[in-house]
């Protein structure tokens, strides 16, 4: 009995050359058709919208360039609040702040990042690197910002991707912004010129009162009376030569005038010593007139008020000869009081003080 490979083997060259046939097609042919067919379908449900000389751009390509942009400032922005609870400033004037936009915005990034990269503006990883340090005022370390990568909705490679564009495309912008020409002195006396020109005029001034008697015809009533509907809407100004009739809004105002002076001095008459009492004491119970202690009653000079000194100063400045005068008893002594029964006259010296207590 035949085995049952025995068809493979006596047709086992033509099935070889129909399997190689159906790989080259499945690796070769079938690839490029399918994105052909995707192509096609995409064409329809994803359109071109950007065309420019380095490629086009589908609605998909725009949106996932907004979505980037978003995710990089919202990872700046969980950067500076970071900053921020660390007691650091990342809004420090050397560091350029990247702006937040929309689809004009990204679109703008991508023109001016790739016209810098022309322009041989290049931006490496140590710049973006350098760039998070200055914005984040240098107290966030390494293990801090592997977290907020974490964290955001991109890989650490795709940010930096990201913020590679939108700082070269804020160079850009800096480098235009620098180019513009300043004006001349000529340009500047020439919009000067524009604004403060004047012209020199001759005018004569004639009277219309001579001319009044000339006029020897009175004007109608329906004259008037369309003169009138003429400038009924216009007011009337001096310098122009149309009549204007039209008055503004009015209003009436009355006022009254009094001498407060006066009143008060009545007022003060009509008062009555009972009255102030009363009043005085209805405050007191409202706590009205409370004042914290000493606060109006500071003591004058550090001395008990019922023994002040006469001047406090010198007469002139200096004490005369720095002692006061006769301010030694006589022969060490009190004069002509000697102590009876062994005790002084008064317990205490005649006076025990300077004459005046101050220097003469």
């Amino acid at each position: 009995m035949a085995s049952p490979f025995s068809y493979f083997r006596k047709y086992q060259y033509l099935m070889l050359v129909g399997f190689g046939v159906m790989l080259m097609f499945a690796f070769v042919v079938l690839p490029p058709l399918q994105q052909w067919l995707q192509s096609m379908q995409q064409s329809v449900h994803d359109p071109v919208v950007v065309k420019w000389d380095y490629g086009r751009l589908r609605q998909s390509d725009i949106q996932r360039m907004q979505y980037e942009h978003n995710v990089l400032h919202n990872f700046l922005n969980a950067v500076r609040q970071k900053t921020v609870e660390k007691q650091g400033a990342p809004t420090r004037p050397k560091v350029e702040a990247l702006e937040r936009g929309g689809e004009q915005r990204v679109l703008a990034n991508l023109l001016l990042a790739k016209k810098a990269s022309l322009q041989g503006i290049r931006v490496n990883d140590a710049a973006i690197t350098h760039y998070l340090d200055e914005f984040s005022d240098g107290v966030l370390t390494k293990s801090e910002y592997r977290e907020l990568f974490e964290k955001s909705q991109l890989s650490q490679g795709a940010l930096y991707k990201q913020l590679r564009t939108e700082l070269l495309a804020q160079n850009m912008r800096r480098l235009l912004m620098s180019a513009l020409p300043k004006p001349t002195p000529a340009d500047v006396w020439k919009a000067h010129d524009r604004l403060a020109r004047h012209v020199e005029l001759e005018v004569l001034a004639i009277p219309v009162e001579e001319f009044v008697s000339s006029v020897k015809d009175e004007p109608s009533t329906a004259e008037l009376k369309e003169l009138f509907e003429a400038g009924k809407t216009r007011a009337p100004l001096e310098m122009s030569p149309e009549p204007g009739f039209y008055i503004l809004p009015k209003a009436k105002f009355q006022y009254l005038k009094g001498d407060f002076a006066k009143y008060l001095a009545e007022a003060k008459e009509s008062v009555t010593e009972e009255e102030i009492k009363a009043r005085y004491e209805s405050g007191i119970k409202l706590r009205e007139f409370r004042k914290e202690p000493g606060a109006d009653n500071p003591p004058a000079d550090n001395t008990p008020s019922d023994n002040p000194p006469a001047d406090n100063t010198p007469a002139d400045n200096k004490p005369a000869d720095n002692k006061p005068a006769d301010n030694k008893p006589a022969d060490n002594k009190p004069a002509d009081n000697p102590p009876a029964d062994n005790t002084p006259a008064d317990n205490t010296p005649a006076d025990n003080t300077p004459a005046d207590n101050t220097p003469a």
